[in-house]
């Protein structure tokens, strides 16, 4: 289980996609965080901007249409114990 954040939470964290391609995500105001595809070190696009209620919404749409895996599923809740 990944502890979560309680007195400093970092800003930013980047997910590396292999090459020099990777995701950003920020944090973007009050429950609120930006996601942004960098390559080569510079944005690919702009940021997509996104509430925490409308990530969680997205989650939700895609584990009830089936586009996430199993797998997934499991990972991330032995991840977090939910």
């Amino acid at each position: 289980m990944v502890p979560l954040a309680e007195s400093s939470p970092q800003h930013a964290v980047t997910l590396e996609l292999g090459g020099s391609a990777r995701l950003v995500i920020e944090a973007a105001g009050e429950g609120r965080v930006a996601i942004t595809r960098w390559s080569e070190g510079m944005p690919v696009s702009p940021p997509l901007h996104i509430t925490e209620a409308e990530l969680i919404a997205l989650l939700q749409k895609s584990i009830r249409a089936g586009l996430l895996s199993k797998d997934f599923l499991m990972n991330l809740l032995a991840e977090f114990e939910i």
